[in-house]
């Protein structure tokens, strides 16, 4: 049963893994060919539906990350010791750092491709959070009788987590398909819109 636990976890650490690395490749990739772009309204398109892929990716990514907050919650009370502790924290407070200095850095950039990025660095931020918590829980619960309370937290975080993780991504699709709509609308001639 352990080893049946442990696949699942290694399972949904790797996926969501993936995802974020794919999404990260992909942003990267979409930024360098739409700088090669000449017209200002293609490379618009090329970032904005760049935009809308990373959405899409963030709902799948969602799905792993509400199966890790899953599998924390039943077991988080193996979270692993005071070293590993600290190390988490460390790692969780760059992530909030870092989400903190993009949301100031690329806030008037006007670049799809980089709100993108932004709203990446944010969902992982909550994720590393929400990581912590379990693990300090685990590693400095106090007494025996905060169970349920702690359950509860754990609970109550991890809902959280995941509703903004969903929300984050469905506002990229929204915001995305607003924009391509918005372009497209200008580059038809005025006889063409109206069918």
């Amino acid at each position: 049963m352990a080893f049946t636990g442990c696949s699942y976890w290694q399972g949904t650490l790797a996926a969501y893994n993936l995802i974020l690395s794919g999404m990260r490749f992909m942003l990267v990739r979409n930024f360098s060919c739409a700088k090669k772009q000449t017209d200002e309204t293609e490379r618009q398109r090329a970032e904005w539906k760049a935009y809308r892929r990373c959405g899409l990716l963030m709902f799948v990514m969602s799905v792993a990350v509400i199966g890790m907050i899953d599998l924390l919650i039943s077991d988080g009370t193996n979270a692993g010791g005071e070293i590993l502790t600290i190390m988490i924290a460390a790692y969780t407070f760059y992530c909030v750092i870092l989400a903190i200095v993009n949301v100031v850095k690329f806030r008037k950039r006007g670049s799809p491709i980089l709100s993108a990025s932004k709203n990446i660095c944010f969902v992982r931020a909550l994720m590393s959070l929400f990581s912590l918590q379990i693990t300090m829980f685990a590693q400095f619960g106090g007494a025996d009788g905060d169970g349920a309370f702690v359950y509860a937290m754990d609970i109550a975080l991890g809902v959280v987590v995941s509703l903004l993780s969903i929300s984050t991504a469905a506002a990229m699709l929204l915001r995305a398909r607003r924009r391509l709509k918005a372009l497209n609308e200008k580059i038809l001639p005025p006889a063409l819109e109206n069918r």
